[in-house]
């Protein structure tokens, strides 16, 4: 049997022998045996002085969406297993991802809509789709670049979609609503998604810090139409930037006073609040303006307070528009979990509002329900030919 140098060893032959030998040689056999010793022990994270394991997971029952009924689909997936293949083919989902990764895009779709719908670890993902850590945190981020780079111009316009007919269709539903004019499409406002506090040496604090919240955030705009569709989405921009600032800088004014016109050439408008400023193609409440000095205001006719009264109960939809998205995709809402630097936190945001107007198109939404509006098919959303499928 091979002796093994312990230092109780070296020690003794140190010791024991007439010719010493020489202490470097001592002292450097003693350093290889500790340097072998914490190899050979378990791997630990010197930071927190934890053990660093391995999440088991059973590779031979790996999860396939063909396994499940449409219940337990509408359960964790949120559509069935039949609205899931469709938005797999609509939004050509791919089948081959980074590391040379392969799964069906039926799959990779659901593991999406699985892990947004819910703030889980990595680690609850692993144990229900039977995948490696590596492997799940690829396809979801890969998905999610994905639907971003091909669907932001979509969601910041979409000029086919928001053509004359259905811009008028919007006006006759906000006016059978109570607006009087009948010429008001959409509602726009801004939203703030709380993220985890960044790290100096990742991104500038200070730009991210929302005053008004008194949190890291970033900001959204978006118009909410009243079928429950987000139809425009600009963003994200810094915690700090203004709702004025963020409408000047989107260049939604342009295109504004580009297509939102009816068939005969008159503009049609959206509805903003106190946040935005006077500009063509967005109307607001009136206000009770004084004279000049310290004069009185005049008090507002009788058409204006009934017009704002009517308009501030009507804007309660962007609330709910942006309330469908965290309700529907809790993930986004978990500011822990958006770490800049570490996942693609503005994709993450991008793919929760898309899968939310596919959800509003299979499912309705609660702006439609009060609007009596019925939401469009997710084809006819997309402009794709169902005949394709």
């Amino acid at each position: 049997m091979p002796l093994r140098l312990t230092p109780a060893v070296i020690t003794a032959i140190f010791l024991a022998v007439d010719t010493p030998i020489p202490l470097l040689l001592f002292h450097r056999q003693l350093r290889m045996h500790r340097i072998a010793t914490l190899l050979a022990g378990p791997t630990r994270v010197v930071k927190n002085h934890t053990t660093k394991r391995r999440i088991a997971y059973d590779p031979t029952n790996k999860w396939t969406i063909d396994q499940h009924d449409d219940t337990l689909c509408l359960e964790f997936l949120l559509f069935t297993k039949s609205q899931v293949k469709e938005m797999a083919f609509i939004l050509r989902i791919p089948s081959k991802f980074r590391y040379g990764i392969c799964y069906t895009a039926y799959d990779a779709l659901a593991l999406v809509l699985y892990h947004l719908s819910s703030p889980l670890h990595l680690k609850d993902v692993v144990d229900h789709f039977n995948r490696g850590l590596q492997w799940i945190s690829t396809v979801f981020n890969d998905v999610c670049v994905h639907l971003d780079q091909n669907f932001h111009k979509k969601l910041e316009w979409d000029c086919v979609f928001l053509r004359q007919q259905r811009l008028q269709r919007y006006c006759n539903y906000v006016h059978a609503n109570g607006e009087p004019s009948g010429v008001l499409w959409g509602f726009i406002d801004g939203t703030h998604r709380e993220i985890c506090r960044p790290q100096p040496e990742t991104f500038d604090q200070t730009l991210l810090w929302s005053g008004y919240k008194h949190a890291h955030t970033m900001v959204f705009q978006s118009i909410v139409t009243p079928d429950g569709l987000l139809v425009h989405v600009k963003g994200p921009y810094e915690g700090r930037a203004s709702d004025w600032g963020i409408y000047k800088d989107s260049g939604l004014q342009d295109k504004l006073k580009e297509y939102a016109k009816d068939e005969n050439g008159q503009q049609l408008w959206v509805y903003r609040d106190a946040g935005y400023g006077m500009s063509e193609g967005i109307m607001s409440s009136y206000r009770a303006r004084g004279m000049g000095g310290n004069r009185a205001a005049a008090p507002l006719q009788e058409d204006q307070e009934v017009f704002n009264a009517n308009m501030a109960k009507q804007h309660i939809v962007m609330e709910w528009g942006f309330g469908k998205v965290v309700n529907t995709f809790a993930f986004i809402d978990f500011h822990k979990k958006l770490k800049l630097g570490l996942s693609p936190v503005g994709s993450l945001v991008f793919t929760a509002i898309l899968l939310t107007n596919v959800h509003t198109c299979y499912h309705g939404s609660e702006t439609a329900a009060y609007f009596e509006c019925l939401p469009p098919t997710v084809w006819e959303y997309f402009g794709v030919e169902r005949d394709d499928f």
